[in-house]
């Protein structure tokens, strides 16, 4: 609950190109996208990791 909180007072949710509004994300969206982030880039890090060290 206070992270949502968060995101909705601390995020700016509006994503804009110079002169044109593209799209806004709700506070639960902007949220869901740290979890998906994480399921996507994982096999690419554990796939990179081995070849770094």
């Amino acid at each position: 609950m206070s992270t949502s909180l968060f995101a909705l007072r601390n995020v700016d949710l509006e994503f804009n190109l110079p002169g044109a509004q593209l799209f806004d994300w709700s506070p639960a969206r902007f949220q869901a996208l740290n979890a998906i982030r994480i399921m996507v880039l994982s096999p690419v890090l554990a796939w990179a990791r081995p070849r770094c060290a």
